[in-house]
């Protein structure tokens, strides 16, 4: 078993959890010469929702039918790079960061990809749901601490 840290992985969706996950890597990555990959899993739904016309979330319009790589183009823009945007920023100077944007149910791409990648961490940040939310919905966080192929770094 390797006992250094080269590459942390780190799954963002923007959000504040996500970011105070990021700037923990960000210090970590530092501290251990590491490179950390940002990993953004968009979920398929977001393709049936642009079949049926309820694709409104994304800036309030109503899209209507769009091509998968409309979608994919407005998903990229729309999503994607500010979380990213943010989330290098959150990790701060001095590291090197990749980005990568994936498809599927999150908690199993996050683990596919630290295990195709040889991640030696993953940092990922928690909503702090109570238990009882925890027990009724699961999260992705649970789901990575239960299944990664690497230790796991949850930051509240």
């Amino acid at each position: 078993m390797a006992t250094g840290i080269d590459d942390i992985l780190v799954p963002t969706d923007g959000s504040a959890g996500a970011l105070a996950a990021a700037a923990f890597a960000g210090a970590l990555a530092r501290a251990a010469g590491a490179g950390v990959t940002v990993v953004m899993v968009h979920s398929l739904d977001i393709y049936s929702l642009n079949a049926t016309g309820q694709l409104t979330w994304l800036g309030g319009t109503d899209y209507g039918a769009l091509s998968k790589q409309e979608v994919d183009t407005m998903v990229r823009r729309n999503i994607a790079e500010p979380a990213f945007e943010k989330t290098r920023a959150a990790i701060g100077t001095g590291v090197s960061v990749q980005t990568l944007e994936l498809w599927g149910q999150a908690a199993d791409e996050i683990c596919r990809q630290a295990r195709d990648d040889g991640a030696d961490l993953i940092v990922i940040g928690s909503r702090g749901r109570s238990a009882f939310g925890e027990l009724l919905l699961g999260s992705v966080s649970s789901q990575v601490l239960h299944h990664a192929p690497c230790p796991v770094c949850v930051v509240r």
